[in-house]
């Protein structure tokens, strides 16, 4: 199986391209993607959103101390790191969905 124009052509894509080439590229080219069922994805999913949910917790708790600059930042980097991890994973479930 022959993936390498598959690969060289993400580097030339942007945005949300980007990200569906390198989900398309996973369903065709990994092993583990290609094991994987949509139930255990959907688990994957389910703790993304916790760790989403504990991010805004961390925000939250750290406004009410009184110190947001100290604990904002920090959280809504994680925050924004966390929703890149659902949105990756939306994606990965569709592609298994399609399967």
């Amino acid at each position: 199986m022959n993936i390498l124009p598959s690969i060289i052509a993400h580097k030339d894509l942007v945005g949300r391209d980007r990200l569906y080439n390198v989900v398309s590229c996973l369903g065709k080219s990994c092993p583990w993607t290609q094991s994987i069922t949509s139930n255990q994805m959907l688990g994957y999913l389910e703790s993304e959103v916790h760790e989403l949910h504990e991010e805004i917790s961390i925000l939250k708790s750290s406004v009410v101390i009184g110190d947001p600059a100290a604990g904002s930042i920090v959280s809504k980097d994680a925050m924004v790191s966390e929703l890149g991890d659902i949105l990756f994973d939306v994606l990965m479930l569709e592609m298994m969905m399609r399967r």
